[in-house]
């Protein structure tokens, strides 16, 4: 699920760029690269740490049995741009019955992630949404992980049609200084303004979207979008900024 090239004629007009996001296309590629990094990875991390936190002998043998528990299911996770709902619908019963059994370590907060998106994938969004936040709760910090959860609740709430609350997380994203995040997350919340018909406040969005540092989304769809938004300013810009909580 990329971005359509653009390639310029002198014949035919500029195509519209478009994005598909049936799941967030960053979360994608992180799932497709990461899963299995972190599998391999917790192993020589994670449980050293938990160690180090003073945990009993019996903790960190459960820790080292939920990983290796984990270890077989997440090959099994779909990947790719043409996963399907259906795929992901068999794997939920695994991931739950997994969580459910190993609630408590860091491995079940990584199935967790997994779990959360098979709910989105399925069009489950609360439930998404429900586990990723109980997931963030007992993430480890500074991890890679957090980032994720946060951004899958994002997009859950948005595809849920919480826009009020779409928007707080997209700024508690952005303002979390998480590396390369900001760019898109200027251009989320424009969105959620730009559907709010507050078309002054999407376009001040999409000009620091622009402004941030970063590639996606790209440029060209940012500028188309922040024209759209300053041709309907007009009649859209007086609803004020809350608009978007409506």
């Amino acid at each position: 699920m990329s971005a359509k090239r653009i390639r310029p004629s002198a014949k035919k007009p500029s195509k519209a760029v478009i994005i598909e996001d049936t799941f967030p296309e960053r979360a994608k590629a992180w799932a497709e690269k990461n899963y299995m990094v972190i599998i391999l990875v917790a192993a020589a991390v994670l449980l050293p740490v938990i160690a180090s936190l003073g945990m009993s002998a019996y903790a960190s043998r459960n820790e080292a049995k939920a990983m290796a528990d984990y270890s077989a299911i997440a090959p099994k996770l779909p990947s790719g741009e043409k996963s399907t709902p259906e795929e992901w619908q068999k794997i939920l019963p695994e991931l739950e019955k997994f969580v459910s059994e190993h609630k408590g370590t860091q491995a079940a907060v990584i199935a967790q992630a997994g779990l959360a998106k098979a709910y989105y994938e399925t069009r489950r969004y609360d439930d998404a949404i429900k586990t990723a936040a109980d997931a963030l709760k007992t993430a480890q910090p500074g991890g890679g992980l957090r980032p994720l959860i946060e951004y899958q609740i994002a997009y859950a709430y948005e595809a849920a049609g919480k826009r009020d609350d779409a928007l707080k997380e997209w700024t508690s994203i952005k303002e979390s200084g998480a590396p390369g995040m900001e760019r898109e997350a200027d251009w989320r919340i424009a969105g959620i303004y730009a559907a709010a018909k507050d078309y002054s406040k999407a376009a001040e969005m999409y000009s620091k979207a622009l402004e941030a540092p970063g590639s996606y989304p790209p440029q060209a769809l940012l500028e188309q979008e922040l024209a759209r938004a300053r041709d309907q300013s007009g009649t859209g810009a007086g609803q004020g900024s809350n608009a978007a909580a409506k």
